[in-house]
């Protein structure tokens, strides 16, 4: 085991808890002001309040469970704390996305925006502040993932896109349970920016179908062509780790 940081004090430190807190508390006021603006139900709301306390229990879990360095939270995993925020909000609304107008649609999708811009700042303040842990790179990951999923959803919610729209936000999940039954699925990837790409390939795509000026023919061609990129992606890492396994 390291040696522990001055000061060290285990469970969930206090910079931690105060992001969760504070985020949780933005991004419910957020809900209720988009909400309120939008005369829908109170559905996003009572859903912010769920979904965050979910997303709460399981960065809570990965701290315990973490090494003792990695309690130290740090700006780098406030900053994704804040995306999984505003990814929260973007959920509140998947329920309701058939009955909210385009005025709506066009907060969610600055919002989805931001939260993809911010994509970056984690991993350069974690980096460059000497907060790099592995419970970082994990949260990171989780929270791209979750908002490609909320944001497929929201899509296909709103019935501008057929069920195929889904296939942006939850073919990782599918590789994850692939993995299940196939072990060799289950190694460690080599780094690959090929990789990144299509992951912002992914979230752009979907963050910019989410405004109400692309629809249409040229919104299903963009995404279909984002798809067709994440889809390849996926087999080609595929083909490399079943390679890999004994007897390959």
């Amino acid at each position: 085991m390291p040696d522990l940081p001055q000061g060290y004090r285990p469970g969930l430190p206090d910079k931690a808890a105060f992001a969760l807190t504070s985020t949780m508390a933005a991004t419910v006021a957020a809900t209720c002001i988009v909400t309120a603006a939008g005369d829908t139900s109170a559905t996003p709301i009572v859903t912010a309040m769920l979904v965050w306390a979910v997303v709460g229990v399981l960065i809570v879990r990965g701290l315990t469970r973490s090494a003792p360095l990695s309690s130290y939270f740090g700006l780098a995993n406030t900053v994704t704390t804040i995306r999984a925020g505003a990814t929260v909000l973007l959920a509140a609304f998947v329920p309701v996305a058939d009955q909210i107008g385009s005025g709506i649609f066009w907060v969610l999708s600055i919002i989805a925006i931001v939260a993809l811009l911010m994509d970056g700042l984690d991993g350069y303040l974690a980096r460059s502040r000497n907060e790099s842990t592995a419970f970082g790179a994990r949260f990171d990951m989780e929270v791209d993932a979750l908002l490609a999923l909320v944001m497929s959803l929201l899509l296909w919610r709103s019935q501008q896109f057929g069920i195929w729209i889904l296939g942006l936000g939850v073919l990782r999940y599918l590789f994850v349970a692939a993995g299940l039954y196939f072990p060799a699925l289950q190694q460690p990837l080599f780094p690959s920016m090929r990789r990144k790409t299509v992951c912002v390939i992914q979230v752009a795509t979907l963050a910019a179908l989410l405004t109400p000026l692309i629809n249409g023919t040229l919104a299903t061609l963009l995404g279909v062509s984002a798809l067709l990129c994440l889809i390849a992606s996926f087999a080609r890492d595929t083909q490399w780790l079943m390679r890999r396994q004994p007897g390959n």
